[in-house]
């Protein structure tokens, strides 16, 4: 799958977070630690395995160990309109 933000989301970072809100949405969406970092890996977009290996890597964690986390926030990402998800 093939995770890629979506280009209307508008964007704004501050002490270390990530503020984000959707056009029509009138929340603002915010994103620190483990999320803000996935977020700033999705400037391009990127397979769940390597979000996931990325973030292993950085973390020192296995695989296992990130990989459920990975999934749940690319869900909410892509329920809250901020990420679309494919089949590669």
């Amino acid at each position: 799958m093939i995770v890629r933000r979506v280009p209307a989301v508008v964007e704004r970072r501050f002490a270390g977070e990530v503020l984000l809100t959707a056009q029509g949405r009138d929340e603002v969406d915010r994103l620190d630690g483990t999320a803000a970092v996935v977020w700033t890996l999705l400037d391009e977009p990127r397979s769940v395995g390597e979000l996931v290996g990325e973030l292993s890597e950085a973390y020192g964690a296995s695989r296992a160990e990130v990989e459920d986390g990975v999934r749940a926030l690319l869900e909410d990402l892509r329920a809250r309109g901020y990420a679309e998800i494919a089949d590669a």
